[in-house]
């Protein structure tokens, strides 16, 4: 009964974070997100023997959505596994990346500082959508514990699920012991 007590808590506890994340980002249009960009679901071919990279040493943002660069740097890559593919706001996707690296073992700042730095030299967040990320990968961290340990009771054997909570129970608890303002901070830190 204890852990069925506790269990409604956090589930009303998290649907109330999702309730006010939800209603800050009401204004901001909606649109397709993957929802699932993770180093397993990106996969990449590096450029021919002999290509050159294009001025400035990368891909131009309107080569990115094409399935061949015409340049004559001319890496494949692509996106795969598009199970979660849903409609809502942008700033889910950018939330979700970040929430995978932090979930690595190494729960990497300098990558989530990489990362951030990279999208939003194409796309510029608005200062809400900007505010609402950390609170998003703290729910997405708690919803993936408690539907995983409802799984991993459904099928003890389930080695993939055992592995991703404890990931993602770490995770929780370091960005908890982090804070706030130190995942904000780290997200900005070496932007030389």
């Amino acid at each position: 009964k204890q852990w069925y007590q506790r269990r409604v808590a956090i589930t009303a506890g998290i649907l109330e974070k999702h309730r006010k994340i939800m209603a800050d980002l009401a204004p901001y249009p909606k649109q397709f997100i993957h929802s699932d960009i993770n180093e397993y679901n990106i996969i990449i071919t590096p450029p021919a023997e002999g290509s050159v990279a294009p001025p400035g040493g990368s891909v131009a943002p309107s080569n990115i959505t094409t399935p061949r660069n015409t340049s004559n740097y001319d890496p494949d890559f692509g996106i795969i596994d598009f199970n979660d593919l849903t409609v809502t706001h942008r700033v889910f996707e950018v939330a979700h990346a970040m929430g995978y690296i932090l979930s690595s073992q190494a729960f990497d700042y300098p990558v989530l500082n990489h990362f951030y730095r990279g999208y939003s030299s194409i796309i510029q967040l608005e200062k809400t959508e900007f505010d609402v990320i950390f609170d998003i990968i703290l729910v997405r961290f708690v919803m993936s514990c408690v539907i995983g340990t409802k799984t991993i009771t459904l099928d003890p054997s389930n080695v993939y699920t055992k592995k991703c909570v404890q990931e993602n129970l770490v995770s929780l608890q370091r960005l908890f012991k982090d804070g706030r303002y130190t995942f904000y901070n780290k997200i900005y830190q070496d932007r030389t």
